[in-house]
């Protein structure tokens, strides 16, 4: 259903953003595979980690739901039991990804499928890397994508040390999930570091992981139930801050977000281009940081974002876009191939789709080139079913003269099922 972008003069008041994505799949995951019952607090209820939840289930792990709160009672890397049917994970491909490595170990045959979306994501490394581990693993058009088939191991997966060439810390945690049944140590040397969540909530349930340098070291052990609250999302709060920046006497307060420095880029491209961002880190001793961070409506400038800086920023490269058009100057977005492997080819859909407000930006092969400032005018806009896509249309239909209409938001359920409520708060 088609949805008509709200006028909003400005936004003034206090986020605290739903809980982190992509910590709640790992900690659920991993409080399956602990020995002992384990307690998530702050969970997302969103429709990616009600996938994993699922999927877990039909293996036989017990998950009771209290509001935002899971009890998840673990029997060990072992206990999980052959599903009685395809695991469709729906368009989660971090659900997709960190499956196949858990299920690469099993003794019994299982099948992982999704969405139209998900079935596009690209698998080939991951089962190549997993098959080198002695694991019997396939995809659809030459082990390119999913569905993927896992088949029952008849001996131990044996450790590897790899250089995966795709930046992905979905690999690199589907390896280290993998990981933990083999004989001897898992090393996985990264190029670029990319979000270490995995790596700390290993810890956290008492693995035996280091990182040295560039490589990721696990070697196996039991992992034990824990309680686990999880902080917000920063890619969630970037959009509410994205808003802050561009609309006129905004002011915001984001308080109990994640701050771990593998997803705060976006804070620090906003800073660069001149934003008044304040941070201040709250809790330092928890196995992830958290804080709290201040924003006002500021005069922006062009900027450059590549390399590692665009890894740390890639959820919300969408929203650099967006503050592209209305900021002094050019700004380049580079090395930013691994966006055209998303719910949608977010570099295409990016470039058209701000294009049709008017927007100056130009569709490179792993990047964007957007001039500004340009102001933007209101049109039909699609969201390709895309989460990240549809909040971001609806900020730039906020700034836009005119009407703006999406053809499709329900996606938003994804990752952020209250958006709209939290916007009305908000808003004035």
């Amino acid at each position: 259903m088609s949805f008509l972008v709200p006028n909003i003069r400005r936004i003034y008041g206090r986020l605290i953003p739903p809980p982190d994505k992509s910590i709640s799949h790992r900690a659920l995951m991993l409080s399956a595979l602990a020995q002992g019952k384990s307690e998530i607090k702050n969970f997302l209820r969103a429709e990616d980690c009600l996938a994993t939840a699922r999927a877990l289930k039909m293996m036989g792990v017990e998950i009771i739901e209290e509001k935002n709160n899971l009890c998840v009672s673990g029997q060990g890397l072992f206990s999980l039991k052959k599903p009685s049917h395809v695991l469709d994970v729906g368009d989660s491909g971090t659900t997709l990804r960190l499956l196949t490595g858990i299920l690469s170990a099993q003794k019994f045959s299982s099948v992982i499928t999704g969405g139209d979306s998900l079935v596009r994501r690209p698998v080939k490394e991951l089962l190549y890397l997993l098959r080198s581990m002695g694991a019997h693993v396939e995809g659809h058009e030459d082990d390119s994508y999913p569905p993927v088939h896992l088949y029952p191991v008849t001996k131990k997966l044996v450790a590897i040390t790899c250089k995966p060439s795709t930046v992905s810390a979905q690999i690199k945690s589907a390896l280290l999930l993998a990981g933990l049944y083999v004989e001897g140590q898992t090393v996985i040397q990264e190029t670029i570091h990319t979000r270490d969540h995995t790596e700390r909530l290993l810890k956290l349930f008492g693995a035996a992981v280091r990182e040295v340098d560039s490589k990721v070291q696990l070697t196996p052990s039991e992992l034990q139930g824990q309680s686990v609250t999880i902080p917000g999302d920063i890619s969630a709060a970037s959009f509410f801050i994205t808003l802050a920046l561009l609309l006129p006497e905004s002011e915001l307060e984001v308080e109990e977000v994640g701050l771990n420095f593998t997803r705060t880029g976006f804070l620090d491209v906003i800073q660069a281009m001149g934003a008044t961002c304040e941070i201040d880190p709250l809790i330092k001793d928890s196995y992830e940081p958290t804080g709290r961070i201040f924003v006002k409506a500021s005069p922006l400038k062009g900027v450059t974002v590549s390399k590692e800086l665009t890894i740390r920023t890639i959820d919300e490269l969408p929203l650099v876009a967006l503050l592209a058009t209305q900021a002094h100057g050019e700004t380049k977005i580079l090395d930013a191939g691994n966006l055209r492997f998303k719910e949608s080819d977010r570099l295409k859909a990016v470039a058209l789709e701000l294009s049709r407000l008017g927007a100056h930006i130009e569709e490179e092969e792993s990047g964007l080139v957007i001039q500004g400032p340009t102001p933007l005018k209101g049109a039909k806009v699609k969201s390709y079913h895309d989460h990240r896509m549809a909040m971001m249309l609806m900020l730039a239909g906020m700034i836009s003269e005119g009407e703006t209409q999406i053809d499709s938001i329900e996606c938003i359920s994804k990752s952020f099922p209250n958006f709209l409520m939290v916007l009305g708060k908000l808003s004035e």
